[in-house]
């Protein structure tokens, strides 16, 4: 499943080659360059040894594949062999950040900008670095690309669900599974509304009833019938049934309207776990989600655009109450109630907490999947709209975010996580192939 080990993993090798000055050098930097990595927020595997012969690189690209990193920092000790880095390739095919040092003699830096080059020429995923082991900078760059690239790297072997069909008039979200494996290597597994319905019906009732009563202590105020709770939470372990037997990353559910209120809490408490959804039936917005959430480490709201407020530059977006309750600024001002529309149901209702956001959309098909997104600030807000609104303060006119979207062809349906994600975003639209403004 997703949630398993959501850190990326990334690789270290050390390279060099023996008539160079530095080589000597080479053991001292692969400690200190592991001892440095190992305060980011990956999962660093490094190699025993450097690599400087044909021997070692296909050692390095047994152990690393055996690993199943997602991407590899390739770090020059001096100018050293480019093919070695090709036989690694050969043994370990992911993402590889060429980083040459400081260092006059050394030739790092010369031999890094060459495999760059080298890697170009064969259309083989790459990034530069340059600094220095320590270099804060250099490390955030490589936390980015390895971002973007493990996002890249995992959807290429996951699975998603399609639950019922994608909403009647909603032409937007139609998806090919030929065009989602091309682009993504994703494939889908599909479930029908009857089939949900009828695994819930087995759901043990004590346990159900034992959710609902926590959730109710876990939030304010709850205006949804002990009913509507209960078959929520039977909802939530039929979802997660179909999801840990089939192994999937997440679900694209097609809600809206005959699930309105079944499938909303249990959105949210799935989110919470690592699994991913999204309304509606778009499944490319279950892709995408699915690469935030790695990204950022956490769940995404799933909304809809519904208001820009040229006067401060600002935007609302929201949908019926389907995100995780650790969003919220305090899970006691979470209120439990029946879904706008239908009157139905339960759904979490809250205001988005404040704080830095990416917001992205993720629409087409082949030949035309495209990938819009923008940074900006989550700031305090009343509720709006009966769901979970987030207010968010753009970093350019809003007015002009409407017209480069509207021109750019971009979709409705809005993906928020918390954090800046346009470096990962932008590394993970190059690796997938997709358009960007």
């Amino acid at each position: 499943m997703w949630s398993e080990n959501a850190k990326p993993k990334v690789g270290l090798v050390v390279t060099y080659a023996p008539l160079e000055v530095g080589w000597e050098d080479a053991p001292r930097l692969l400690e200190a360059a592991a001892a440095a990595l190992r305060q980011l927020p990956f999962e660093l595997h490094a190699f025993e040894k450097p690599v400087f012969d044909i021997a070692s690189a296909l050692e390095a690209g047994d152990a690393l594949a055996a690993a199943r990193v997602d991407a590899v920092v390739w770090l020059a000790a001096t100018w050293a062999f480019d093919s070695m880095a090709i036989e690694f390739l050969r043994r370990c095919r992911v993402p590889l950040i060429a980083w040459g040092t400081p260092g006059m003699e050394t030739g790092s830096l010369c031999g890094s900008q060459q495999l760059v080059e080298v890697l170009t020429e064969l259309d083989l995923p790459r990034a530069f670095v340059h600094g220095a082991v320590q270099d804060s900078a250099a490390h955030q760059a490589v936390l980015a690309f390895a971002r973007g690239a493990a996002a890249a790297q995992r959807l290429a072997r996951a699975r998603f669900g399609m639950l019922g069909h994608r909403t009647v008039g909603m032409t937007e979200v139609t998806f090919h599974e030929y065009d989602l494996f091309e682009q993504f290597g994703a494939i889908v597994y599909y479930q029908g509304v009857e089939r949900l319905m009828a695994a819930m019906d087995k759901t043990d009732p004590a346990e159900a009833d034992a959710l609902w009563r926590r959730e109710k202590a876990r939030c304010g105020p709850c205006r949804a019938d002990d009913a509507s709770g209960l078959r929520a939470m039977q909802c939530y372990l039929a979802l997660r049934g179909w999801v840990e037997r089939d192994r999937l990353a997440g679900v694209a559910v097609g809600c809206y309207p005959d699930l309105m209120g079944v499938v909303c809490l249990a959105c949210g408490l799935l989110a919470e776990e690592g699994i991913v959804t999204a309304c509606e039936g778009d499944m490319n917005s279950a892709v995408l989600t699915a690469a935030m959430h790695l990204m950022s480490g956490g769940p995404i709201h799933n909304t809809d655009f519904l208001f820009a407020d040229p006067s401060d530059d600002t935007c609302t977006m929201s949908h019926c109450g389907n995100s995780a309750i650790s969003l919220a600024a305090s899970a006691g001002d979470v209120a439990l109630e029946p879904v706008r529309l239908m009157d139905q149901g339960v759904v979490a209702s809250y205001t988005g907490a404040p704080g830095r956001v990416t917001m992205a959309n993720l629409c087409g098909r082949k030949g035309t999947y495209r990938l819009t997104h923008y940074t900006g600030e989550a700031v305090p807000t009343d509720m709006t709209f009966p769901g979970i609104p987030v207010k968010v303060k753009l970093e350019v006119p809003v007015e002009q975010f409407l017209r480069d979207t509207a021109s750019f062809g971009t979709g409705h349906h809005w993906m928020v996580a918390y954090g800046d994600l346009s470096e990962p975003l932008q590394t993970f639209a190059r690796l997938t192939g997709l358009r960007t403004p």
